[in-house]
């Protein structure tokens, strides 16, 4: 029964040896952040520039509401420090298409109206040695219900606020890929 007991601690120790030395593998490798967003070496800050909008039929709120959503993103689920210049990684977006189109209509049903929301985002990262950037282009929609015009659309619209997230989300997880 010893040689039981014994036995199977070993397989648990091996067990915890092996998920050590690959967890140590990983994190080697970069920032690893709690939401399988892997960073590059070296990145320990982070800025996130106000997003800057450059269509006009934009409300105001949607710039800092965004901006706001994407600092708590690496605020939450990363290690990174959120500093005001001179990060390792600046997130610079800018918001290029916001629109609202009807979807759905008949004399029966309620108008569907999809709110599409476009954003180009760049990437700066800055190490002691070298600076590289990269630029994506990401798309999010939401469908309201109703015929909703887009003077309509208020900032605490739980639809909104889940397209705004869902942009925040991509970016962050953007920061972290093809690096």
């Amino acid at each position: 029964m010893d040689v039981q007991g014994s036995s199977s601690q070993q397989h648990q120790y091996l067990s915890l040896v092996a998920v050590a030395t690959i967890l140590s593998s990983a994190l080697g490798c970069g920032i690893y952040s709690f939401h399988g967003v892997m960073f590059p070496p070296g990145i320990k800050t982070v800025q996130v520039v106000p997003v800057e909008v450059t269509v006009g039929n934009a409300p105001a709120f949607i710039g800092p509401t965004l901006t706001e959503m994407i600092q708590d993103q690496f605020l939450s689920y990363s290690s990174l420090t959120l500093v005001d210049n001179n990060a390792d990684l600046t997130v610079l977006a800018k918001l290029t298409d916001y629109d609202a189109q009807p979807v759905a209509a008949s004399q029966q049903l309620a108008y569907v109206t999809r709110l599409t929301l476009r954003v180009e985002v760049q990437y700066l990262y800055r190490q002691p040695d070298s600076v590289w950037q990269r630029q994506r282009t990401l798309s999010a929609y939401v469908d309201l219900q109703g015929d909703v015009l887009l003077n309509d659309i208020q900032p605490n619209d739980p639809s909104v606020q889940e397209l705004l997230e869902q942009i925040a989300n991509d970016i962050f997880h953007g920061a972290g890929e093809d690096w």
